[in-house]
């Protein structure tokens, strides 16, 4: 479910599996995953059926399983920490022990509709998908209030702290319903005050139910749809424009790790990748016998969860952190050290306008910004930037520059 957002990390692989794409890990369990996310680049998490949930501590080499001690199936999962997680179907449990223990939070089990999605902008402040409605807390998942009237499932999604999407389907114009006979539709809002108000947005086509959504930014992103298509969007959710994928198996999720770089998974237990932005798309891994259900990435790794435990990971090595052909020029702007650990320095001996400089994950995910007006040389803080390959990108007087950094 959660498309932009999240998974696993800096790993080492043999050299046969270094830039050999797909390969299957040891699964800790035989129940189907239904969700993934990825705190940081050695803590993930994955729900499943049968109350068991999964965690990684060393970048997705390794999951261990806890037996959550609750009779359901997991549709969602959301990790705050790496110790704190919240896991959902009919009610919301949250643990604050890494997986040990779990309790009810937000008292939301008294109807029985599922919550379809989790997702947290901050320790306190979150969102969850349930009977219909979008609603919001602000104090750690303790008490909960609407904001939207969304429909039977959805997909939730922040690109930054003001700016989000929530995607998926349900009964057309059947206040307050049920339609009969049912219409299914697919639909997007969006919010741009961190979700306190939502607005929505026109779809290209009304006809089909949206599986997924991946987003680059505020504005540049792309949905799954029922029929095999993908909708993109430069604008935010403005205008579309539709791909046909070709692929004849139900697609099941998606992800694009930057405008061009994008993955699909489906229900056949296929793996396509595409490298032009969704125009052609490659079989790069087939299961031997199970579907998937899951997929997400951080800046190293890209993971997949499918039926009966089905775990496959990809290094991301072999993929371009970006297309952009403008660089970095030493006569205008210099960062060093590259790779960097905690700290690295901006030279402007040029002494060119630099109005901002975005440090941007594989995922499209803005994880640090400095602003500025002029700047002939800074150090900059990244101690809390967890390792990985990053993109850090300059907006200046003379264009935007931008370079690969490594985080050690």
């Amino acid at each position: 479910m959660k498309s932009i957002i999240t998974i696993i990390m800096i790993v080492s692989l043999s050299l046969t599996t270094l830039h050999a794409q797909w390969h299957e890990v040891n699964s800790p369990t035989s129940n189907s995953i239904t969700d993934i996310h990825i705190v940081d680049s050695e803590n993930g998490f994955m729900s499943c059926t049968m109350g068991t949930v999964l965690k990684t501590t060393n970048g997705g080499l390794d999951w261990q399983a806890f037996d959550t001690g609750i009779s359901a199936s997991f549709m969602s999962i959301f990790g705050i920490d790496k110790d704190t997680v919240y896991i959902a179907r009919v009610s919301l449990y949250k643990s604050t022990n890494s997986c040990a223990s779990w309790v009810d939070v937000g008292g939301l089990g008294n109807s029985g509709s599922t919550i379809s999605d989790i997702y947290f902008i901050s320790s306190k402040t979150g969102f969850i998908i349930k009977s219909g409605r979008l609603y919001k807390t602000n104090n750690y998942g303790l008490n909960w209030y609407e904001v939207y009237k969304f429909y039977s499932g959805g997909n939730i999604i922040f690109t930054s702290q003001d700016t989000g999407y929530v995607v998926g389907g349900g009964t057309a114009d059947c206040d307050p319903g049920p339609c009969n006979p049912p219409i299914n539709y697919g639909a997007i809002i969006k919010t741009t005050d961190g979700g306190e108000n939502w607005q929505k947005l026109n779809f290209f086509n009304d006809t089909l139910y949206i599986i997924s959504a991946s987003f680059i930014d505020n504005n540049f992103g792309y949905c799954f749809s029922s029929n095999n298509t993908i909708q993109k969007t430069e604008d935010g959710g403005l205008t579309w424009i539709s791909i046909n994928t070709g692929l004849t198996c139900f697609i099941t999720g998606g992800l694009f790790i930057n405008k061009d770089i994008g993955f699909i998974i489906t229900y056949c237990g296929q793996i396509y990748i595409t490298k032009d932005g969704g125009a052609n798309w490659d079989l790069e891994y087939t299961a031997s016998d199970e579907g998937f259900s899951a997929i997400g990435s951080s800046n190293k790794m890209i993971v997949a969860g499918g039926n009966n435990g089905l775990i496959c990971i990809r290094n991301l090595d072999d993929l371009t952190i970006n297309n952009q052909s403008e660089y970095f020029n030493s006569k205008e702007v210099l960062i060093y050290p590259n790779p960097a650990n905690s700290y690295f320095t901006i030279s402007n001996p040029s002494n060119i306008k630099i109005k901002k400089i975005e440090l941007i994950d594989f995922s499209g995910r803005i994880v640090q910004m400095w602003k500025a007006i002029e700047w002939t040389g800074k150090t900059l803080n990244i101690q809390h930037i967890s390792p990985g390959v990053y993109l850090l990108k300059a907006e200046t007087d003379v264009g935007v520059k931008t370079e690969k950094l490594v985080v050690q």
